[in-house]
C-alpha cells in the first residue's frame, strides 16, 4: 500500500504541472518574475493585477500560441514548517522530520494544473488519456514536464518577454508544499 500511495503522490506531483520562473542570475525589475527559494536566486518583485479568486495575490497572464492564457499567481516570500509530525496518522517516514524552511523571495507559480490546451499549445501534442481541454494534462513523464518547460521557455524569451537568466521550471519539492499549504499548518 506504502508503494501505492507513493505512486500516486508522484503521479499528482507531475500530473499537476506548476512552473515558476527561476532566476540564474540578475533581477529585472517586472515579471514575468522568477521563483525564489533558499540563497543565491534572483527573484522580481510582483507586478499585475490583483484578483478576487486568488485571495488578492498578484497575477499575470502568459499568452500561449493560439491565445491560450496561462495564469500565473505570485506567491510571497514567507516561512513554513515542512513535513508533518511524527504522529500524525497516514505519515509515511519520508514525510519527516518536521522543518521550518524559509522562501527567500516571491516566486510565479501556475494558477491551476497545466491543461491539455496549455500542453498542446506548446508541445503540439496530447498524451493523455482522460481528453478535454480544460482537464490536467496526465501521462508525462519528468522529463517531458522539462521538455514543457525548456520550449515554453525558449518561447517567451526569442520574443523579449523573458529576461536572460530566467526559465519556466517545475517548482522544487519546498515550493510545492509551501504552495499547497497556503498559509495553513494543518495536516
Amino acid at each position: 500500500m506504502k508503494t501505492l500511495s507513493s505512486l500516486a503522490a508522484i503521479s499528482l506531483l507531475v500530473m499537476a504541472l506548476v512552473f515558476c520562473l527561476y532566476g540564474l542570475s540578475g533581477c529585472p525589475p517586472t515579471p514575468p518574475g522568477p521563483e525564489g527559494e533558499g540563497e543565491g536566486e534572483g527573484a522580481v518583485e510582483g507586478e499585475g493585477e490583483p484578483g478576487p479568486g486568488n485571495g488578492g495575490l498578484d497575477t499575470e497572464t502568459v499568452m500561449l500560441p493560439g491565445n491560450v492564457p496561462l495564469e500565473m499567481i505570485l506567491l510571497p516570500a514567507g516561512t513554513f514548517t515542512m513535513g508533518s509530525p511524527a504522529n500524525e496518522e497516514g505519515r509515511f517516514d519520508n514525510e519527516g522530520p518536521q522543518t521550518q524552511v524559509t522562501i527567500t523571495k516571491a516566486f510565479w507559480l501556475g494558477k491551476t494544473e497545466v491543461t491539455q490546451r496549455e500542453w498542446q499549445a506548446i508541445m503540439q501534442s496530447n498524451p493523455s488519456n482522460f481528453k478535454g481541454d480544460d482537464r490536467p494534462v496526465e501521462q508525462v513523464s519528468w522529463e517531458d514536464a522539462m521538455a514543457f518547460c525548456r520550449k515554453l521557455s525558449e518561447r517567451e524569451r526569442s520574443a523579449g518577454r523573458l529576461p536572460g537568466g530566467f526559465a519556466y521550471t517545475l517548482p522544487t519539492e519546498a515550493q510545492w508544499e509551501y504552495a499547497c499549504r497556503a498559509g495553513t499548518t494543518g495536516p
